[in-house]
């Protein structure tokens, strides 16, 4: 119950303020929903929209760890979805932001599910 509280608390902050902090937190909160729920793709691509929105609202350009956390979220909701190409960008983003999240390792992950599964 826990994480669908988070959810419904995100959606009302974006309804309420729709910042770029109230996106990603909508985008992660949707992620937990995924992960810990019997959730289908759908949570993925609210998720995804989310953490798109967030980065419009941000300018397009986040910078500092906001910016990196975001585009890693944004990265794992895209592979999820199995959006290898745009997870990988998202990744590259994220590294370029703050090359201490672990963005590298990611991509290579994408990278070797990528051959594995063409």
């Amino acid at each position: 119950a826990g994480v669908l509280e988070s959810l419904s608390l995100a959606r009302e902050a974006v309804r309420l303020e729709a910042s770029q902090g109230a996106w990603f937190s909508l985008g992660n909160a949707q992620l937990a929903v995924y992960n810990t729920c019997t959730a289908g793709s759908e949570e993925l691509h609210r998720a995804g929209k989310a953490f798109t929105q967030a980065s419009r609202v941000g300018g397009g350009s986040s910078e500092g760890a906001m910016g990196a956390d975001l585009a890693m979220n944004h990265g794992l909701s895209l592979f999820l979805l199995e959006a290898l190409e745009p997870a990988m960008e998202a990744y590259a983003t994220a590294h370029s932001l703050d090359p201490s999240v672990g963005a590298d390792r990611m991509r290579h992950e994408v990278w070797e599910y990528a051959r594995r599964v063409s």
